[in-house]
């Protein structure tokens, strides 16, 4: 598999990993946070042991490859530029983790770039109306009966609530934490330390590709099993035979001189 393509084959890994972390989180919510550990250090481990085993078998199709590119050779044949690209290359295992990556390094990079815009707003909007959390809610209009029908209030926004313009919503932030998903845990340990959070993202862009890369790399030793499996496997094609041999001769009667 070219490089691109399997970094690539390696992000879809991630997006499945990311919706089905997001729909597990929003379950256990309200759990306590080291059972979200927890669950979150399972999914990683499980995931990655899927990215690893996936990587393993492709660094394994690639040794072949390079195996036969070697035969070719010493028969005099050549060797095209497409079978040496998918042949075994340790560079294939960096470049497939940096296309894998990529999206979420954006992703993090953008978000720890807006944190400090956003935080002006908001210092802008605190300086403006004052704390947040003191902000006064409008009491709702009654919804009352005209002519049997309900009649709403004119402003249904949720604006119409507050006394004051909405606080500004860090959008970039949700977004990111969609993303990153499997490690949300981490966004409520460092709740009072964003830069540190922001940090660890660059750092989680990594983590699952990583597995898959790795599991790239030891693609000759996934390719040494598969020969050991064969080797293994003829043997006892081989023994079997032989015990079927000796028995019919066992059955066969011996013929009178």
């Amino acid at each position: 598999m070219k490089p691109m393509r399997f970094g690539w084959h390696m992000f879809t890994y991630y997006v499945v990993f990311m919706v089905l972390s997001l729909i597990l989180m929003f379950m256990v919510l309200s759990a306590p946070l080291p059972l979200q550990f927890t669950i979150m250090a399972a999914l990683v481990a499980g995931f990655g042991m899927i990215l690893y085993n996936d990587g393993g078998v492709i660094g394994e199709k690639a040794v072949t490859m390079s195996e036969l590119n070697v035969k070719r050779r010493r028969e005099g044949h050549s060797v095209d530029s497409d079978n040496e690209r998918v042949g075994f290359h340790k560079k294939t295992a960096l470049t497939a983790l940096l296309v894998a990556a990529a999206p979420l390094l954006f992703v993090s990079v953008v978000n720890a770039a807006y944190e400090p815009l956003y935080r002006k707003q908001l210092d802008a909007y605190v300086e403006q109306y004052g704390p947040i959390e003191n902000q006064s809610v409008k009491e709702a209009e009654p919804i009352t009966l005209e002519n049997g029908n309900p009649v709403y209030p004119a402003d249904t926004s949720g604006a119409a609530l507050f006394e004051n313009p909405p606080p500004p919503i860090n959008y970039v932030m949700i977004v990111t934490r969609v993303i990153f998903s499997p490690f949300i845990v981490f966004a409520t340990l460092l709740e009072g330390n964003l830069g540190v959070y922001n940090i660890l993202l660059v750092l989680f862009s990594f983590i699952m590709p990583a597995f898959g890369a790795l599991g790239y790399l030891n693609g000759p030793r996934f390719h040494k099993k598969k020969l050991d499996a064969i080797k293994k496997g003829v043997r006892s094609k081989m023994r079997k035979m032989k015990r079927e041999r000796n028995n019919r001769q066992m059955k066969e009667p011996k013929r009178e001189v």
